[in-house]
């Protein structure tokens, strides 16, 4: 879906870096772990051509059958969805939100059965700018708590907006000329 939206706003001659995708998400890791996290697709994890051959998706009309990824273009949305997954992470920071220890509140992966991986979101997705945030984790007794509160969901909100239009404000795109 993400992918037949992205065409069709292309089509319509939306420029590439005007489109965002950002997938919100409530963690449930160790309790341990605390905050926002921002997860962005590694280039040398997404393969050059995916086939998607499952019944799940062949009976979605928006369903693409072949999905093929050039290097260059890999490694040009991971370095600005890098770069928009560590505005994110500011953004939560000055609404005085927790983050995840800021070393690693951005990744470009994260391990499943001890493999690095990507979320499906992020590995077949076409969009150059692309971020799944992990909001809070649903495991930690203080984000869950934290979460059930309207004014922390209101700063986590305003956070994600903020970031947008910081976002389109640092690279002077149309979006911000609007």
């Amino acid at each position: 879906l993400v992918n037949h939206i992205f065409k069709k706003l292309r089509k319509q001659k939306v420029p590439a870096e005007n489109i965002l995708f950002i997938s919100l998400h409530g963690d449930s890791l160790h309790s341990s772990l605390s905050g926002v996290m921002v997860y962005y697709a590694d280039h040398r994890l997404r393969r050059s051509r995916f086939g998607l051959r499952n019944n799940v998706y062949r009976r979605i009309k928006e369903y693409n059958s072949k999905l093929t990824f050039r290097k260059k273009d890999n490694k040009y949305s991971e370095r600005v969805s890098k770069s928009f997954g560590k505005i994110i992470v500011n953004e939560f920071q000055r609404q005085n939100l927790r983050t995840h220890k800021v070393s690693s509140a951005v990744r470009g992966h994260l391990y499943r059965r001890g493999k690095k991986t990507l979320p499906a979101v992020l590995r077949y997705n076409k969009v150059p700018t692309s971020v799944l945030v992990e909001i809070a984790n649903l495991n930690n007794r203080r984000d869950r708590r934290d979460l059930l509160k309207s004014k922390t969901r209101q700063r986590m909100a305003k956070a994600i907006a903020n970031s947008v239009f910081n976002r389109f404000s640092l690279s002077n795109s149309l979006v911000a000329k609007n």
